[in-house]
């Protein structure tokens, strides 16, 4: 699913922390993750907001906003942390579950090298 852009994303991400390295917090790194975005070309919306939907019923339940969706295709959530946690790949997760998007990637700055899952979600029953 869309492997050229996912490519970009995560090269793109890896330029950024090579040039900034650890220790910012999480909106430096992604200005310059945008900033970087914005130059390659790259469609994205910062913060956006984004219905959650009920997995019973496909009602609307609230808003979340992740950090940045990129071609109004892939859900990325930015963090700069000395440490990945299970609590930070749940939440991708869940997000990605009750949104309309297939495609999560969850990027943490704040360790070497650059921490990056791929989260893959799919409605279709197979």
């Amino acid at each position: 699913m869309y492997p050229e852009l996912s490519h970009e994303i995560i090269g793109l991400a890896m330029k950024v922390q090579n040039r900034y390295g650890t220790g910012y917090n999480e909106q430096i790194y992604q200005r310059a993750l945008e900033e970087a975005y914005e130059h390659a070309g790259i469609q994205f919306v910062s913060q956006p907001k984004l219905p959650v939907y009920s997995l019973d019923s496909g009602k609307k339940l609230g808003w979340y906003q992740p950090d940045l969706l990129i071609d109004d295709k892939v859900i990325v959530e930015i963090k700069a942390s000395n440490y990945t946690v299970q609590k930070f790949e749940k939440q991708t997760k869940q997000y990605l579950r009750t949104s309309k998007y297939s495609i999560a990637y969850l990027i943490n700055f704040g360790i070497n090298p650059l921490y990056f899952k791929r989260f893959i979600h799919s409605s279709s029953p197979n």
